[in-house]
């Protein structure tokens, strides 16, 4: 039964090359079936992380004796041992999302248990006695709950995707290491023989009046005991996450300097999840800094690391000798979880090291109850966004960039654009009385917690129907132009608009006691028509109109009025607040008539403007002209055009910069006949250059029209500005 796989692993460096070796000969090779390649997946990964003994091809067997004497044999996807602990493991995969019945799989697997350990100590000897891991690793297999609840009564771990991903992207970094992370993570509080009876010499004190230890340990104790609380392993509805994902290039640089004798002078930060024995020598019993011994946990994931996982995992990635020497530690005792975010938080937030992001994401974790509106609904938002990630096959599976971990065409959605997103639908609340009340959503619960479990499948169903619509232009992602942020922050608009117009349309509808389902159903008969867009329309076009909204803060809400108005098109009852003005905006007439207005108005303007100063200082007036920042920066405009393309410098002006030309006192009297023009409904001032403002507000429309678009006040404006300053022009003469 024990198929050595070449021996004792070799150092991560090593294993990279060898990786990359076997990508090299699968591409020669003939493609293998889904199935094998994801035992492929799953053995590289037990490869990786350092186990030494794993089973060699796909044809492995185990033979056993059964309860009646008579011996057989059992072929078995995944099989890895250590000296410590043995991996048995099915793989089932799909070639699509779907449900797929268990049952009598597990329960063969439960009839073999008791005679594969009888096989593995008569194999390896009696005195072996190894924590025996069963597992069922699977890739697009949506489990049903009985299923599940049969494996979990069983002590059979199921490790689908989504574990496998986060596994997979650790072991890239860590290599041996990630075994540490993935026994605490699956036998958590089970004890390491390796770590009984060991203490080392401690000074026991207070801080802030939490018990804390100070001692010296090795990388070796250490990442037999400790656990990173990653945030891409997180259960969005457990306790605050807080780490990041560890940095493979951080990890090399720090291993290099360990191997060139290198140490830090500075703790690593950990805290006991239990109170350890001390065993005190001396001293005074009532003082609050005592001497003596710390025993050491001797549990899996009984000591979690608050700061300072890439100084310890940088070990990881170096010879093993290196893992002995001596490791400064501050151990706190008892911290509850969120005392140990907030702690991070603070550290990690006055060295300014962790991503903005992450910090914001934190925050949410952290405010999970707050009083403050707003933070009660930003941390409500980002548990739904953690949801709806986690939901294996779901629309939102695999598409969120976790921190750490690249992020490419298809995982291209990121949780402040998401969270965002929520929080701007007012699907779970709407902030009223500045910001001092938080009035319920459609899909507010009667507490957070059924507030996000309600919301995340509402709009998981919603999302779904928007998928199955077209799933190759929802799965390209960002080439699709539909599942990308500014598209899901539009769909949020969407499901809102949906529901108030169901709502309004069917006296007996009331989404908010409404289950998801039957908000659903509530909602589908008026968004049938943009599923069927969805479906049908051409990707030519369907990017022409959808993909030059993708960019910018004005995208989400043109996307959200563009999808109201396929719906609009089929029945003119849906009709959300802006859907008619975004339609008028958009008549072609209109808009070109208002970019040649703005072009107009600009060039008069700086035709004045020159007029007047050549008059007074004939060829040298462009010295003249405002100040001199505004003519050198006029001048790099101008030497950044081509030698034949290149106008004359004045051409380069801002158009804000032509204003403050204008309205400089000494000019003012010979200009204001020309600008001088109130806004419609405004009383006069001194100065009435208002209308320049908007303008150029205005200007930004025409430049970036594949990001903005003209409101239909905006042309209105227009055409009356054209009017009033086109009067003054004649006046002057």
């Amino acid at each position: 039964m024990k198929v050595p796989a070449g021996g004792e692993t070799p150092y991560l460096a090593e294993g990279w090359e060898i990786e990359k070796a076997l990508k090299r000969q699968l591409r020669l090779k003939k493609k293998k079936p889904n199935d094998r390649q994801f035992e492929d997946l799953v053995w590289r990964l037990f490869y990786r992380m350092g186990y030494d003994d794993l089973n060699k091809g796909h044809d492995f067997k185990i033979q056993y004796r059964a309860s009646d004497g008579t011996q057989h044999e059992k072929q078995v996807d995944i099989f890895c041992k250590d000296k410590e602990t043995v991996v048995i493991g099915e793989c089932k995969c799909c070639d699509d999302y779907k449900n797929r019945s268990l049952g009598k799989d597990l329960a063969e697997t439960i009839g073999l248990k008791k005679a594969f350990a009888n096989a593995i100590r008569a194999h390896y000897g009696q005195s072996f006695k190894p924590k025996i891991l069963w597992f069922y690793f699977t890739n697009k297999v949506l489990w049903s709950k009985p299923d599940r609840s049969k494996a979990a009564s069983e002590n059979i771990h199921v490790m689908t995707e989504r574990e496998l991903d986060y596994f997979s992207q650790l072991a890239e970094h860590l290599g041996r290491a990630t075994k540490y992370q993935f026994l605490a993570e699956y036998l958590g509080g089970q004890k390491i023989p390796e770590m009984r009876d060991q203490k080392v010499p401690a000074i026991k004190g207070k801080l802030g009046g939490k018990v804390f230890y100070s001692f010296v340990s090795t990388a070796e104790q250490l990442l037999k005991i400790c656990f990173v609380n990653h945030r891409t392993l997180a259960d969005p509805l457990a306790l605050p996450t807080y780490q990041r994902m560890v940095k493979r290039a951080r990890l090399r640089s720090i291993g290099d300097y360990l191997k060139s004798g290198g140490f830090f002078p500075t703790n690593i930060l950990i805290n006991f999840d239990e109170r350890r024995p001390f065993d005190r020598k001396g001293g005074d019993l009532n003082s609050d800094v005592q001497f003596g011994d710390l025993h050491l946990p001797e549990r899996y994931k009984s000591a979690w690391i608050v700061d300072g996982q890439h100084r310890l995992y940088g070990y990881s990635v170096i010879d093993p000798k290196f893992s002995k020497q001596n490791i400064a530690v501050i151990a706190f005792e008892g911290l509850k979880r969120d005392e140990e975010a907030n702690l991070f938080v603070t550290i990690n937030h006055e060295q300014k090291s962790v991503p903005r992001t992450l910090l914001d994401e934190l925050d949410a974790d952290l405010k999970w109850g707050s009083t403050n509106p707003t933070e009660r609904l930003a941390a409500i938002a980002a548990r739904i966004v953690q949801t709806l990630t986690e939901e294996v096959g779901g629309p939102l599976f695999r598409r969120v960039i976790a921190q750490g971990i690249q992020g490419d065409d298809i995982m291209c959605l990121t949780m402040p654009e998401l969270k965002g997103g929520i929080v701007r639908s007012h699907l779970i609340g709407n902030l009223a009385q500045k910001r001092k009340l938080l009035v319920d959503g459609p899909l507010t619960g009667s507490n957070d917690l059924t507030t996000v479990k309600r919301a995340s499948a509402t709009i998981s169903a919603f999302l779904q129907n928007i998928r199955s619509a077209n799933p190759t232009r929802w799965d390209q992602g960002r080439e699709g132009d539909l599942s990308n942020n500014v598209g899901l922050r539009a769909l949020l608009l969407l499901l809102n608009a949906l529901i108030t117009h169901s709502e309004t349309k069917n006296k007996n509808f009331d989404a908010r006691n409404a289950e998801p389902d039957e908000i659903i159903d509530g909602i589908m008969p008026t968004a049938g028509s943009l599923i069927k867009f969805l479906r049908d329309e051409p990707n030519v076009t369907f990017k022409e109109r959808f993909g030059k909204t993708k960019y910018g803060s004005g995208g989400p809400p043109t996307y959200f009025l563009e999808l109201a108005q396929v719906i609009h098109e089929a029945d003119s009852t849906f009709s959300p607040d802006g859907l008619l003005e975004h339609i008028a905006s958009k008549d072609n007439e209109r808009i070109e008539a208002a970019a040649k207005t703005i072009s107009f108005i600009e060039n008069r303007v700086s035709d004045i403007i020159v007029d007047h100063f050549k008059k007074l200082y004939g060829d040298k007036y462009w010295n003249q002209i405002g100040t001199p920042q505004m003519r050198v920066k006029a001048y790099e405009r101008q030497q950044s055009d081509d030698i034949d393309k290149q106008l004359d410098l004045e051409a380069y002006l801002d158009f804000i910069d032509k204003k403050k030309i204008i309205e400089k006192q000494e000019n003012w009297d010979v200009f204001k006949k020309y600008f001088n023009i109130p806004l419609q409904g405004e009383k006069g001032q001194a100065k009435n250059l208002r209308w320049m403002d908007r303008l150029n507000e205005l200007r930004r429309v025409v430049a970036h029209s594949h990001k903005r678009a003209f409101k239909s006040d905006d042309l209105d404006f227009l055409e009356w500005i054209r009017d009033e300053f086109e009067k003054r022009l004649l006046e002057a003469g």
